[in-house]
This record gives C-alpha cells, structure tokens and sequence, in this order.
C-alpha cells in the first residue's frame, strides 16, 4: 500500500537537528526507507512524505482514516493527527498478507 502527505514539519529544539528517518501508517510496517528529512534546530520545512506498507489496512472503495508515524534519528516516535486517505478507483487489486 503506498500513501502520501504533503506537510510542514517544524522543530522547536534551539539547539539540535531533528532528522525523520522513516514514516508508516498506524498498524503497518514500512517495506521501503523513505528518504530523510532534516529539520533545522527552530526551522519549519516543507516536507513530501511517501510511504509503502504492509499489511494493507485500507478497504476497497473506503477512505483509510489513520495517522503517521514518524521517526526520527533516535528512534523517537511521533504520532500526527488522524488523516483520511481517499480510495483511488483502479488502484486497488488485492490484499496483501504480510507473509507473501
């Protein structure tokens, strides 16, 4: 399953880099390592966030209501806000078990 969000990311830490070095949805496991994204110490950036997971969690022809995970250098979670994902007509083909 691939998603993606457009954002801003901002980090209030004056002193240190906040780096994102991995994003999937709620229930899922990331299958692909995104690329990272560097957050200056007190900075805001514009951030394209593309993630495919496993299991799929979505229904076909229903938007996906879940939130992303984000992590960061250390390891740290951070948990966004709920997102609805709309269902696109055509993409969707079977469902996935995390074993195949």
């Amino acid at each position: 399953m691939q998603v993606m969000i457009v954002g801003e990311l901002n980090h209030d830490d004056a002193k240190q880099t906040l780096v994102i070095t991995d994003a999937y949805l709620e229930g899922t496991k990331p299958q692909i390592r995104m690329p990272k994204i560097v957050v200056p110490p007190g900075a805001m950036v514009q951030a394209h966030l593309s993630a495919f997971v496993l299991p799929f969690i979505a229904e076909e022809g229903k938007p996906c209501v879940t939130r992303f995970i984000l992590v960061d250098q250390f390891q740290r979670k951070y948990k966004t806000n709920k997102f609805s994902f709309r269902y696109i007509p055509g993409s969707f083909t079977r469902t996935l078990k995390p074993s195949e």
